[in-house]
């Protein structure tokens, strides 16, 4: 499960037992969107000029689009 709030971070869990397993950071504003697809990649959005897709592992960003 993520999570996302005003601080820029975004939070996951872990379902079956509610553990918090990573937090995401990336962007500069808050976020507003998260979105997992059917591949279990997870993609956020905001107010910044990025759209982000993860592959959930934190330490790894697979792409980063710009909207300028």
């Amino acid at each position: 499960m993520a999570a996302a709030a005003n601080d820029s971070l975004i939070t996951l869990w872990r379902v079956t037992d509610g553990e918090q397993v990573a937090t995401l950071t990336g962007h500069t504003g808050p976020v507003k969107a998260v979105l997992f697809d059917a591949g279990g990649d997870l993609t956020s959005s905001g107010p910044d000029p990025r759209v982000i897709r993860w592959d959930l592992d934190p330490d790894q960003v697979i792409a980063r689009l710009s909207a300028r």
